[in-house]
């Protein structure tokens, strides 16, 4: 007779304590509101008001002062007023501007360039109640006119600054005239570089050439690539924006010294924007 062994199975098993299940049950947090803890967390409270206070409010950090350095062309008034208007107000209706601390040098920035265009902005916190301001202006290029205003720009057609149309009496700068749609925006003349440097170029080729032709001012119309130039006495010249410079007013010396002459100046236009020809009237 044969007999067989049954192997035994082995399950695990599972413990459980009684005591420690009866324990969880009845555990609860107990916190005593005693007048020790009350005296804890008000004493808390009122240093993180002094605290915030001190931050926000305090007038040991409060901007006194504010010194504008590097300005030649811009008004010191007027960027004194830019920046205390900027730093009274209130950042989230709460946050002080005028405050070392709080105060934002980015808004300030932004406040200037909102009226101006300078090459840089350096703003300088001084724990003696006192913003120092340095500001870099950048060169003048040209003057625009739109709308009867006039600007100062740079050569990327940034406006600098709003003038009197007596500040441009001694014509330092070229003057160019939209009589197009308006064309700032932002801060900005919102056109094509080329028209900025070809008045440039234009201006500074006639004016260093002769006396012969006394600029009066640049006009932008309504006729695609045109860039015009009025002369004080004198017939309006009509370029060619894509056309090289140098052919256009070489066109314009010949034209004039071998062909109009003494007649140059009763012409009302001399149209130099079709290649070899030339056309008066």
């Amino acid at each position: 007779m044969i007999k067989i062994r049954r192997k035994k199975v082995y399950k695990s098993k599972t413990y459980s304590n009684p005591y420690f299940r009866r324990n969880v049950k009845n555990f609860r947090i107990n916190i005593s509101w005693n007048w020790k803890s009350k005296l804890a967390m008000f004493s808390g409270f009122v240093f993180i008001v002094i605290i915030l206070y001190t931050i926000f409010y305090s007038p040991f950090l409060r901007i006194n002062h504010i010194n504008i350095s590097g300005n030649n062309r811009v008004g010191q008034n007027e960027l004194l007023d830019i920046a205390w208007q900027q730093i009274r107000t209130n950042k989230l209706f709460i946050l002080p501007q005028n405050n070392l601390l709080l105060s934002n040098k980015d808004d300030l920035i932004k406040a200037f360039d909102s009226r101006f265009s300078f090459e840089d902005i350096k703003i300088d916190k001084k724990f003696s109640h006192t913003l120092n301001i340095e500001v870099q202006e950048k060169s003048y290029a040209f003057v625009w006119v739109e709308n009867d205003v006039y600007y100062y720009s740079d050569i990327d057609g940034y406006i600098i600054k709003e003038i009197s149309p007596l500040d441009i009496k001694e014509k330092k700068y070229p003057v160019v005239e939209n009589k197009l749609e308006n064309k700032i925006a932002n801060n900005k003349i919102e056109l094509d570089q080329t028209v900025f440097y070809f008045a440039i170029d234009a201006y500074n080729s006639i004016s260093n050439k002769s006396d012969e032709y006394k600029i009066d001012k640049f006009v932008l119309s309504e006729d695609q690539n045109t860039l015009k130039l009025k002369l004080v006495d004198g017939p309006e010249i009509i370029f060619n924006l894509n056309n090289i410079l140098e052919d256009q007013l070489g066109k314009l010396d010949i034209i004039k010294e071998e062909k109009l002459k003494n007649d140059f100046d009763t012409k009302s236009y001399i149209d130099l924007r079709f290649g070899d020809r030339v056309y008066y009237r």
